[in-house]
């Protein structure tokens, strides 16, 4: 298993300024934006790294103890998606009266779907807003305390944690999008009633929580 520094590809004695470039350099390869989501896992690693190695308090409980903090309290991706699958189910039939003649895991499919759009569109912006914060930063200079670009970076900083938190959901999302390809339901015919231009989702304002 990689440590944080190798995932980075940075040595454990690395400044923060080393390694925010190196997480500028690999986020600009990876980020699922650029390459249809293909290296999201990727992403999401280095994400989590920074987050731990750029905070001083984090970095130095991870030197000392080897663990990511809160790694072994959160359930697994594939139980996530499982409930969200569910709760995405509840939330159909509570909308459509007609189950007969509707594809129900259809309906899930499209308002899954809906919800990864959202968070990739959000992921987007984020990650947008984080660069502006940072390039906004490099431009301020001052002959004495440069605290406007110092709190620009601790704005940056805080994004990072949405952008963490998004990419988790979107993870989740795609899973479940993938186990919903294992299941069908039995219907009279095909064409669907579920409404084309519907904004509801099951929980699919997961990202909001960290923007909010």
């Amino acid at each position: 298993m990689k440590s944080l520094y190798e995932i980075l590809g940075v040595a454990k004695d690395a400044t923060r300024g080393a390694i925010r470039g190196a997480y500028k350099s690999k986020c600009q390869r990876l980020h699922p934006d650029k390459n249809g989501g293909e290296h999201s896992e990727e992403f999401l690693e280095v994400s989590e790294a920074y987050a731990i190695l750029a905070d001083a308090a984090k970095r130095k409980h991870y030197d000392e103890t080897g663990e990511n903090p809160g790694q072994h309290s959160e359930p697994t991706e594939t139980e996530k998606a499982r409930s969200y699958i569910l709760g995405a189910m509840v939330a159909a039939i509570q909308k459509i009266d007609d189950l007969e003649h509707n594809d129900m895991i259809n309906v899930v499919r499209q308002m899954i779907a809906q919800a990864r759009d959202k968070a990739r569109a959000e992921l987007g912006k984020q990650t947008n807003l984080q660069d502006k914060y940072r390039k906004a930063a490099k431009r301020v200079s001052s002959v004495d305390d440069n605290f406007v670009s110092a709190a620009l970076e601790v704005e940056a900083g805080k994004i990072q944690s949405k952008i963490i938190s998004i990419t988790k959901d979107l993870k989740m999302v795609e899973r479940a999008l993938e186990m919903l390809e294992h299941f069908s339901y039995s219907h009279t015919k095909l064409e669907s009633l579920w409404p084309t231009n519907t904004s509801t989702t099951a929980g699919a304002g997961f990202y909001h929580s960290t923007g909010d």
